[in-house]
């Protein structure tokens, strides 16, 4: 007989992935783009 195995104990991690995917998406429709962009000013000097 196979052995049971028990749920995840993970509900509160993938609460906390599903509001910042939401979040992300919201703001990403009403046009903030701003994420992902990296200032680079190293080589500019």
């Amino acid at each position: 007989m196979a052995a049971r195995r028990e749920p995840r104990r993970e509900p509160r991690f993938r609460q906390w992935k599903a509001f910042v995917k939401w979040r992300a998406l919201i703001a990403y429709l009403r046009g903030d783009r701003s994420w992902g962009e990296i200032a680079r000013s190293g080589f500019d000097k």
